[in-house]
């Protein structure tokens, strides 16, 4: 069992040095409330403000004893390489064509709005699939109110032209929770997305890679992705400045590894040797 142990610590180590840090999450819990800037990682892809040393509507407030981020569009970027509400990049997901150590990347997180009043002009986009070193993305995930209540919007693209999946009418006060998976295939046209909305599952999605390839894009292949990012941008909405939404439970991960651990020590060795860990364990406490 001793051997066993230490070969799972040894795979551990080895996994850590060649794949990075595979999941981030948090709940703002270790965070202190105000500007988000400079708290745990958190500082965006390139810089620590916007232009001219102005930063977003941003910061983390203690919501009836629970931490949360608010972030509006009452000031905005119009430039990627202008910081965003960024959390630490993990190891890299994508086709191999990418570099990518890993094939699948998912994550998710809760939202609602400050108020149940209706913020006209709130819009807010997550590039779902971001990777820090190019500031590209692999979709966009739109947070909106409307009229009806709050809207999430999907965009992927499909036979070279952009669509929308649209979930709307969600309450304003509410707490929301959105997932999105994204599973990166080698070739063109392969990729496979989905959004889950409150437990409701949306398929049949995909990524960017048909943009990239066709329209021009900035990368022949569809990047790999190892964040994700909270941005505003567009015109600077003021009316909703101290309001927009409430962000909690951020977290997301990568999962199937492109390269296998080398033999003897397959990945089933591996999670056999884990379950021994974990059991081991439970029997000494």
């Amino acid at each position: 069992m001793v051997r066993q142990i230490m070969c799972v610590l040894t795979l551990a180590v080895l996994a850590g040095s060649a794949w990075g840090v595979t999941s981030y999450s948090t709940d703002f819990s270790e965070f202190s409330t105000g500007s988000f800037v400079g708290q745990q990682g958190w500082l965006g892809n390139a810089v620590s403000g916007l232009a001219g040393g102005s930063h977003l509507d941003e910061e983390i407030v203690d919501l009836n004893g629970n931490k949360v981020f608010r972030l509006s569009n009452a000031v905005t970027s119009g430039n990627y390489s202008y910081t965003h509400p960024t959390p630490p990049a993990i190891a890299l997901a994508g086709e191999s064509a990418t570099g990518a150590t890993h094939r699948q990347f998912t994550f998710s997180f809760d939202f609602r709005s400050t108020t149940a009043d209706y913020q006209e002009g709130l819009v807010l986009t997550s590039p779902v699939g971001y990777r820090h070193s190019t500031a590209s993305r692999n979709g966009l995930l739109y947070l909106s109110d409307t009229p009806t209540g709050l809207s999430v919007t999907f965009w992927d693209v499909m036979g070279g032209a952009f669509r929308s999946t649209v979930i709307g009418g969600l309450a304003r006060t509410e707490w929301h929770t959105v997932s999105v998976s994204m599973l990166f295939n080698d070739g063109l046209a392969n990729d496979v997305a989905a959004l889950t909305i409150n437990g409701v599952d949306y398929t049949g999605l995909t990524t960017w890679e048909q943009y990239y390839a066709t329209a021009g894009g900035p990368q022949p292949v569809v990047e790999g992705v190892d964040g994700i990012i909270f941005r505003a941008a567009g015109a600077p909405v003021g009316s909703v400045a101290g309001g927009g939404f409430y962000f909690d439970n951020v977290q997301y991960s990568v999962s199937a590894p492109i390269q296998a651990i080398p033999e003897p020590l397959t990945m089933a060795s591996l999670l056999s040797a884990t379950a021994g860990l974990a059991s081991y364990l439970r029997r000494r406490r």
